[in-house]
């Protein structure tokens, strides 16, 4: 089996894709091809080959002219059974150079995101034009379509849409002893006002002189406005606050913190940074957002940052033990990669 996935981003192609690809191959003796867009960081930009993958590199993210002569070129000169497309920015791209083959195509939709914010304005409308254009274009390619939450499945409201528990996150090689001396706090995002940048400044902002408490938060801040770089540079300066920016690994900020704040106000599909938080143990703090609620079984729902701070500092270390616990099986049970690889598998044999 041939098989070929074309996403927009490449930490999912490296933290993701590439996992799915090599256990693709060790299981059942499939090849899977990458395309992404290169690291953000930009040192990654040549193709990567292995003897039974390759990963190809396109000059940037985007709907550009040159991806699409780079992903009708690769699709030439394979012989794909089946094409994977992650995101709408994939489905668009493969739409706009595809012709009739014989090859089975997958939408795997992320997350609805803004497109389905009632707060934007003309979001009806922008809702009917994006279900009725993906429908089009699904019948177009006869593809079977991937969500990751039933919110999404419901408001699609197509025919056979599948659900898949996010990417797919592997059991962490080293998961450390959790010391429950002082409140140690993670965040990992995108530091944008859609994912709660003004809220993640706030928490900050008020535990500066909490000796007991401790937050990092990853992730670059560098295209924010001065005004807020500049608050965070400040804020950098206290003892128990750091802004790390971008990290490509940030497991052992997971495997050191108890709590990971996750304030977004963004439709998600199901965010990896809460599955990963899990997989350590974590305690997730976060919103009703499509695609968090889930993670506050046994996590904090996010009123306000002054109640998130009553909240952690009134529990206790027995209460914290046992929702740490009950999400470490959170994570075993439905987002842990072998389970996620296995559901997708499924799916693709079927649609072949």
């Amino acid at each position: 089996m041939r098989v070929l996935i074309v996403t927009t981003d490449w930490l999912d192609a490296i933290s993701s894709r590439k996992n799915l690809s090599d256990w693709a191959h060790k299981h059942y003796g499939w090849n899977v091809d990458l395309i992404s867009p290169p690291s953000e960081n930009g040192v990654n930009k040549k193709d990567i080959n292995t003897t039974y993958r390759k990963h190809y590199i396109q000059k940037k993210r985007g709907l550009t002219i040159s991806n699409c002569v780079h992903l009708r070129s690769i699709i030439a000169k394979n012989s794909y059974n089946i094409i994977i497309l992650r995101g709408l920015e994939s489905i668009i791209l493969y739409s706009l150079i595809s012709r009739k083959r014989k090859v089975k195509i997958i939408f795997l939709l992320t997350g609805l995101g803004r497109l389905f914010d009632e707060k934007l304005p003309f979001s009806t409308i922008v809702r009917f034009i994006y279900k009725q254009s993906l429908r089009i274009i699904t019948n177009i390619h006869k593809a079977t379509i991937i969500v990751q939450n039933k919110e999404d499945q419901k408001d699609l409201n197509f025919k056979n849409i599948n659900i898949i528990n996010g990417s797919g996150v592997p059991i962490p090689k080293v998961r450390g002893k959790k010391n429950y001396n002082g409140i140690k706090i993670v965040t990992a995002s995108r530091l944008v006002e859609s994912k709660g940048i003004h809220e993640i400044i706030d928490l900050a902002q008020r535990i500066q002189n909490k000796p007991n408490i401790s937050y990092t938060i990853l992730g670059d801040y560098s295209k924010l406005n001065f005004k807020l770089i500049e608050l965070i540079q400040s804020l950098n300066t206290s003892s128990n606050v750091k802004f790390l920016g971008h990290v490509d690994d940030i497991s052992p900020h997971l495997n050191d913190a108890i709590f990971a704040f996750y304030p977004t106000r963004y439709r998600e599909g199901v965010p990896r940074f809460l599955i990963e938080s899990t997989s350590y143990g974590l305690i997730p703090i976060t919103t009703t957002a499509t695609g968090c609620e889930q993670f506050l079984n046994h996590g904090i729902k996010y009123n306000s940052v002054s109640q998130v701070i009553k909240c952690m500092e009134e529990l206790k270390e027995d209460t914290l033990r046992k929702m740490s616990y009950k999400n470490l099986k959170l994570f075993e049970e439905k987002f842990e990669e072998t389970k996620v690889f296995k559901a997708l598998i499924d799916i693709v044999k079927r649609a072949h």
